[in-house]
Order: structure tokens, then C-alpha cells, then sequence
């Protein structure tokens, strides 16, 4: 009897403080569960109290004991880990402007004329969220740890700018909140799937994952957002533990999604990913590290994709006739036009290189909201 109560009392209270990850990992339960977890959390852990308290009044014992100690255990992290209070978003990051030059990896956006840049690993990834003003637009500054993709967005819907918290996980991405409707949105895609505002859409402004050193070469004029003196990091978890669990153990875990998974790919291999219309291909890192500058034909489209090793980053472009990659430089097959590597002509040619949106993930990713993509396959 003692141990059947300890059981259910371990039982129940594991449910109830994961109930945020009923739909992380049945994702088929749709997001009525993220979007009442709170609810599903605090019934199931209320039922698992109730029942064991009965038992401890009505047989007190070391076992009964033991099963209310647990049950208080539970309660405890469920009070604790809370996903908008562990991922608290910044809103309004400090805007300067840095003479420092680093390796520092960052999310960088142009955008009306001007350019900043958020840390990656020092802002965005403990957080997930940034809120912030670029070009006179509200935008939004995101970043999926569960799967890696960096999105900015401008989150001015239907006239009201809307400021967002982290809900949750579902189809191996990151389900944000806003604070206005209490509306669900996929981080992935940017379109609200559950809540009042059903249906709309956030509009992608771009961005690229680049070293800041290179950012700020490429955008002299450029700001550099940093945590404002009076509003430090608070999450419940510190900064540094928080990046050290994201960086290190979620690449350890792989969630369910609604597509079939799709092993191409490892879920975890870093890839480049473009979209045209109904076409999509991933690229892999590894691949593109090795080749720096590939060619490609997607659709009817001819595509060169360019690994720029100094910035780390990754850049698509539209061509007419094969480029290869020599001595810093893009360049035509019969060498008499050259490109830097933002695409910008050097010599032969007054016509830049028109560049395509590169999404930037883990395969895990990208193959749940691409699920008819191809892989290039490396000649």
C-alpha cells in the first residue's frame, strides 16, 4: 500500500511538472495543453497533494511521510521552473556603439538604413527573445535553442506592437506567447496557431548569424545591443548555467514532430537551408565548410551557396553561369567578373549578386517545416 502511494505519488507530480512537455513529446495533442499548462500543472499536482495528505492524516507513517515529501518536492519545481521566468525576454536592449573586434558570434539585421547586431550567446540564447527597435520598426530578436534557428521578425500586428514570452516547445521548435492576447506562435514560421489571433502572420524582416568582427567590418556604422546596467540578466536559472545546459545537454535530446523524421541528415547536423516557393534543399555545414562555394540548380533557379569562413556564416545567391570561389573573391568561370563576398561587384560587372534568405539550423529543424526538402549531395 505504502509503496503503491509513493509510486503515484511520484508518478502524478512528474506528469504535473511536465506539463508544458505533453505536447513537446506527444506533439498530436495539438497546443491546448501548452496553452493551458499552467492549469493541467497545477489540477494533476493538486490531485497528487490531495490525495497524499489524505494518506498521511488517515495513516501516518514513514511511507506516508516519504510520499508527502515527494509530493512537496514536485510542487516546489513546479513553482520554480516556469518557462517565461527561467527564459525571461529583454525588452529595449541598450544600442552603442563598439570599437571592439571579436570572434563573438551575433544576429545581425540591416534594416531602413540601420544596423545592429545582438550577442548570441551573451543576449539571445539564455533568453530566447529580444524585443528592441531597428529603422523606426518594433522587431523581435528570437532564437530556438531546441533547434538553433535564429528569426527576427517585425512583431507590429494589425497596428499594435506585441511583446512575447517563451510557452514552450512543439515540433522541435520554440512556441512564443504574446502578453497582449495570450496567442500562440511558431517561432519557425512566425504565424500564431492558437488564440485570438489565429491565422496572422509575423512579417520576416531577415538577419544573419555572422562573427561580430565581420558584422562590424561589413557595417561600420553599425550598434551593437547590449544588457542595460539596470536590468541585468534575472532568470531563474543563471546566464552561464543556462548556456552551458542549451549548449551541452539539448543537443543530447531529439523531440517528436508531426512530420516523418527524417534521417538524411543527423538531427543535429548544422544546416543552411533555402526555400523557393514549393522547393526547398538543406545544405550541410560540414559540406559547405569543405567546399566553401557550391553550385547548384533548385527548381529552374541556378543558385551558388557560399560559406564565408571568416564570419561563420552562410550566403545564397542567384547566377546566371558557375562561380568558384578564388583568392578572397567570387568570381565567373572565365574570371573577368569578380564579387566580394556580400555579393557586391568588384570589376567586370556593375551588377551585384541577388541574394536569397538563408535559414540557418539543425537539421531536426528544418526537416519538420520542410518535410518534402532535399539534400545536397555533395560531387
Amino acid at each position: 500500500m505504502i509503496a503503491l502511494l509513493i509510486f503515484l505519488s511520484t508518478i502524478l507530480g512528474f506528469l504535473g511538472v511536465h506539463a508544458p512537455y505533453w505536447s513537446t513529446f506527444f506533439p498530436r495533442l495539438g497546443l491546448f495543453p501548452i496553452a493551458h499548462y499552467h492549469l493541467f500543472r497545477w489540477v494533476t499536482l493538486g490531485l497528487d497533494l490531495a490525495m497524499t495528505l489524505t494518506a498521511f492524516f488517515l495513516f501516518p507513517s514513514w511511507g506516508t511521510g516519504i510520499a508527502l515529501g515527494i509530493v512537496f518536492f514536485w510542487c516546489g519545481l513546479g513553482i520554480f521552473f516556469v518557462f517565461s521566468k527561467v527564459f525571461v525576454a529583454l525588452d529595449h536592449p541598450l544600442h552603442i556603439v563598439s570599437l571592439e573586434v571579436s570572434e563573438e558570434g551575433v544576429i545581425g539585421l540591416e534594416w531602413k538604413g540601420e544596423a545592429c547586431a545582438w550577442p548570441l550567446r551573451e543576449m539571445v540564447l539564455p533568453r530566447h527573445l529580444v524585443h528592441d527597435t531597428l529603422g523606426e520598426t518594433p522587431i523581435l530578436v528570437s532564437y530556438c535553442g531546441a533547434c538553433r534557428s535564429p528569426m527576427i521578425y517585425s512583431n507590429l500586428v494589425k497596428g499594435k506592437v506585441l511583446h512575447f514570452e517563451v510557452q514552450g516547445v512543439w515540433r522541435r521548435n520554440l512556441i512564443m506567447r504574446d502578453r497582449e492576447t495570450k496567442t500562440l506562435w511558431q517561432q519557425a514560421t512566425g504565424e500564431a496557431l492558437y488564440g485570438p489571433l489565429k491565422g496572422e502572420q509575423l512579417e520576416f524582416l531577415g538577419g544573419e548569424q555572422i562573427r561580430w568582427g565581420v558584422w562590424k567590418k561589413n557595417n561600420p556604422k553599425t550598434f551593437l545591443a547590449i544588457d542595460p546596467p539596470d536590468r541585468p540578466f534575472h532568470g531563474r536559472i543563471p546566464k552561464s548555467w543556462m548556456c552551458w545546459i542549451l549548449e551541452h545537454i539539448a543537443p543530447l535530446a531529439t523531440s517528436p514532430g508531426l512530420s516523418p523524421k527524417n534521417q538524411a541528415l543527423d538531427m543535429h547536423e548544422e544546416v543552411a537551408g533555402i526555400s523557393l516557393g514549393a522547393l526547398s534543399r538543406a545544405y550541410s555545414l560540414e559540406v559547405l565548410r569543405k567546399k566553401i562555394l557550391v553550385n547548384d540548380v533548385l527548381g529552374d533557379l541556378s543558385l551558388t551557396i557560399f560559406y564565408d569562413e571568416p564570419a561563420d556564416t552562410v550566403r545564397a545567391f542567384l547566377r546566371d553561369d558557375e562561380l568558384l570561389y578564388e583568392a578572397g573573391q567570387i568570381r565567373s568561370q572565365d574570371r573577368t567578373m569578380r564579387w566580394d563576398s556580400l555579393g557586391q561587384s568588384l570589376s567586370g560587372t556593375d551588377r551585384a549578386l541577388a541574394r536569397l534568405n538563408v535559414d540557418r539550423q539543425w537539421w531536426l529543424g528544418w526537416s519538420e517545416f520542410h518535410p518534402q526538402t532535399t539534400v545536397y549531395q555533395e560531387r
